[in-house]
């Protein structure tokens, strides 16, 4: 499964990088590009979250634990659905924002949940690409 989550994780980052390098190579199609950016950011933003779903309906948590884990895991998918109305110079780095946050409470609910000890790693590593695309298209339009 590690290797499997490595390529397919490295994989989504295309999009977010692709869209970067192409919203700065081409003044032509930079805000195509943007728009793609953040209804990609937005879907990924909402992924992150049903993470915490799919982790605790396999898992036995008690009950408080399983209410603030299935609750943190709708705020994520709110959280993009709040942020695409808004313009791209403020929506996307709000959905970095959204992304490194859901990269927080994967740390803090670590313990809460068995994840691989490679998983947040990996989580990493696709946060930082994410937020490198979102940036490079940022850069872009700006």
């Amino acid at each position: 499964m590690k290797r499997a989550a490595f390529v397919l994780g490295l994989c989504g980052l295309i999009p977010f990088i692709g869209l970067g390098v192409l919203a700065l190579a081409s003044a032509t199609y930079a805000s195509a590009a943007a728009g793609m950016q953040k209804d990609y950011a937005a879907a990924v933003l909402a992924f992150l979250g049903a993470l915490h779903w799919g982790a605790t309906l396999i898992e036995k948590l008690p009950t408080a634990r399983a209410w603030i884990s299935l609750g943190w895991g709708v705020v994520p998918a709110l959280w993009a659905v709040a942020v695409t109305g808004k313009p791209i110079t403020l929506a996307l780095p709000w959905l970095g924002i959204g992304i490194l946050l859901t990269l927080g409470l994967d740390w803090a609910m670590r313990r809460w949940h068995g994840w691989p000890s490679w998983y947040l790693p990996l989580r990493l590593m696709l946060t930082v690409g994410a937020l490198l695309g979102i940036s490079l298209t940022m850069v872009a339009i700006s």
